[in-house]
């Protein structure tokens, strides 16, 4: 028997499968981690038929369940991918698939470029389906050295148990979450990019003129031949403070840019994370007189967050938190679960925040009368910083304060599903 260079999984569902329908990737996103995260919260062990794993949100979803089932890469021998059993198979190129085979619950995706981010996709939980598409896959593998002997069994191949319907039930709240949760995240992108060209880039370029103004200023001074001491050293502390100003402008308008690129979620757990982050600012907090401390509960369920994100959060909140709290104050960080969250709170007994500024404080380069006032020196980015990494991690900040009592920042994590 021959078969062509290449052959369609599309072509031989068409007809017996449900009729294809339009999706973006991130429909085939959402539904590759709704599969996987049923399996993983119900234990259940089985094997997984992919291709391509680099296909955007496949990858992580597969690594996931990498340590509890089988994942045969069906890749042509074009690339291996930690974690799979790579098997050469000539599939069609303009096409992905996934096949989910386990006792409990089996399905099937399988779609085609249409262009680049369009597909048409058909997927289903027929069992007899799902064992077509295997046989397929099975007849065509190109037998290798040290393919595993499982994949010589013609049981491997087959599929006659049917799906249990809460299971499916279950896949199908998920992907419904995914997709608005993705929906969410690619609205949050465009209006990152409607901040920066309409609010953040003029704002910047009047912030660079401005202390350039100041910089300038201060050199033309110095170069008085009649300037005192005192004069000098004024003069010069101004070029420091604007070079400070100048480098956070920088620093923050290139981590908001960096919002973008594509981040790996993981979960996290506060009682091994917080810690170690607030007991670095102790030193600081001893030199202020500040009394700087954390309540983690154990057992709070792990959060869904990159982890270089969660700690930029966390850094420029007790950071926030230490800068505008006087001598014999107190900073504190409490966690609780609220609802599908945790909750990280942020206490302190500092000079607060006047009311009719609490609005304004997201707002890129916004620095209040107060902070103004107590010499701060910052481009005012910090949180829209924070804010924009929560929102793009499924979460939001918010804040409390009276003038001369203290602030509290509430930061809301959604628990890792």
């Amino acid at each position: 028997m021959s078969f062509p260079v290449s052959f369609s999984l599309y072509d031989l569902v068409e007809g017996d499968a449900p009729t294809p329908f339009p999706a973006s990737t991130a429909t085939l996103e959402a539904i590759a981690r709704a599969w996987i995260d049923v399996l993983l919260a119900k234990g259940i062990r089985g094997r997984l038929w992919v291709h391509p794993a680099s296909l955007q949100g496949w990858r992580g979803a597969i690594a996931n369940y990498a340590d509890r089932g089988r994942i045969y890469y069906c890749n042509n021998g074009s690339e291996e991918v930690e974690g799979t059993i790579s098997l050469s198979l000539p599939i069609h190129p303009r096409e992905a698939f996934l096949v989910v085979q386990s006792r409990e619950i089996s399905g099937f995706l399988v779609a085609r470029w249409e262009s680049a981010e369009r597909f048409s996709l058909s997927c289903g939980f027929e069992s007899k389906m799902v064992e077509k598409i295997l046989q397929a896959i099975q007849v065509r593998i190109s037998i290798a050295d040290r393919m595993p002997s499982e994949l010589l069994q013609n049981e491997t191949f087959s599929c006659t148990s049917e799906s249990d319907p809460a299971l499916i039930a279950r896949v199908c709240r998920k992907q419904m979450q995914y997709r608005d949760e993705i929906s969410r995240t690619t609205r949050d992108a465009e209006s990152l990019k409607e901040i920066f060209t309409k609010q953040l880039f003029p704002r910047g370029i009047e912030e660079i003129k401005i202390t350039l103004t100041h910089i300038k200023t201060a050199l033309s001074l110095l170069e008085s031949s009649q300037l005192d001491r005192d004069r000098q050293q004024r003069y010069l502390q101004l070029l420091k403070q604007e070079y400070e100003r100048q480098g956070s402008l920088v620093s923050g308008m290139g981590l908001l840019l960096e919002l973008d690129r594509p981040k790996t979620f993981s979960p996290i757990q506060l009682e091994n994370f917080v810690p170690g982050i607030v007991s670095t600012y102790q030193p600081l907090a001893m030199e202020k007189g500040i009394q700087l401390g954390y309540t983690i509960p154990l057992g709070l369920p792990a959060v869904s967050c990159p982890p270089n994100w969660l700690q930029q959060i966390i850094i420029g909140l007790l950071n926030n938190s230490l800068q505008f709290t006087r001598v014999g104050g107190k900073v504190s960080v409490i966690a609780s679960r609220q609802n599908e969250f945790v909750c990280l709170a942020f206490k302190d007994t500092g000079i607060g925040i006047p009311p009719r500024e609490l609005s304004q404080i997201f707002e890129g380069f916004y620095q209040g009368r107060i902070a103004a006032d107590n010499g701060t020196i910052g481009a005012g980015l910090g949180l829209t910083l924070i804010r924009q990494l929560l929102l793009r991690c499924g979460g939001s900040i918010s804040v409390v304060s009276q003038v001369d009592k203290g602030s509290i920042f509430k930061v809301l994590l959604p628990i890792k599903q």
